[in-house]
């Protein structure tokens, strides 16, 4: 029995490893194709530059100026009105969707602002990258055992028309698709009495990272639940 399940965790490596060398191929040809049309995923769509990558600098500021603040002049405050947004607004109301609650967002605090483009398109991949980990997971949870099928299908949703057009679009539209498998996950743990602890996270992350696609992924987990307890399958 021990040795069966060394010989999974070993099969298990391995998959995750193709499938990190076949998303890194997939996502080099993307980067490939933007920079043969001079373009990058900034600048491909005007959100990109008008929008996220802006809020992304603001977001990074905006930490290490209550980093700042503590460190030397040992006073805690977090700001809450900016003049210089439009003619004044709520901070938190106004990035909530674009950076602040997004853990991967909070990461750019240690980053640079000159290594901020690349600190993008990182975020930008990693969301996909753990969306195709994630569905992997789910599907291995629920007994499936060809890992050739589970492979093309992590791929296939890491790179789904959804997840292309936000890589370049919209890039926190990746964060519903990088958490649902994992709700997902949560619930057939819950249904096999297995700990809770996944789905307890899933649902934490999800909330803080952006209310609005929450609700949509809740909704959507609660008519999984329904129909996983109404068949026990």
């Amino acid at each position: 029995m021990e040795q069966l399940e060394q010989n999974k965790s070993i099969t298990r490596k391995k998959y995750y490893l193709i499938y990190s060398g076949i998303f890194l191929f997939c996502a080099f040809c993307m980067c490939l194709y933007l920079y043969l049309n001079g373009k990058t995923n900034i600048n491909f769509v005007s959100d990109g530059m008008n929008q996220h990558y802006r809020a992304l600098l603001y977001y990074s500021r905006y930490l290490k100026q209550i980093i700042n603040n503590l460190y030397l002049n040992h006073s805690f405050e977090i700001p809450l009105w900016d003049f210089s947004i439009g003619e004044g607004a709520d901070i938190i109301n106004t990035f909530h969707s674009d950076a602040i609650g997004d853990p991967l967002t909070f990461l750019s605090v240690l980053v640079p602002e000159r290594y901020m483009s690349l600190y993008y398109l990182f975020n930008t991949f990693i969301r996909a990258y753990l969306s195709g980990i994630f569905f992997s997971m789910f599907c291995f949870y629920t007994g499936q055992k060809n890992d050739y099928a589970v492979l093309a299908g992590a791929i296939a949703y890491s790179f789904c028309f959804w997840s292309i057009q936000s890589i370049t679009l919209h890039i926190y539209f990746l964060t519903p698709l990088m958490y649902l498998p994992l709700l997902l996950l949560g619930v057939e743990k819950i249904a096999n009495d297995d700990k809770s602890y996944v789905f307890v996270v899933a649902i934490f992350l999800s909330s803080i990272s952006w209310l609005y696609f929450f609700y949509m992924e809740a909704l959507a987990t609660a008519i999984y639940g329904v129909i996983r307890v109404t068949y026990k399958y």
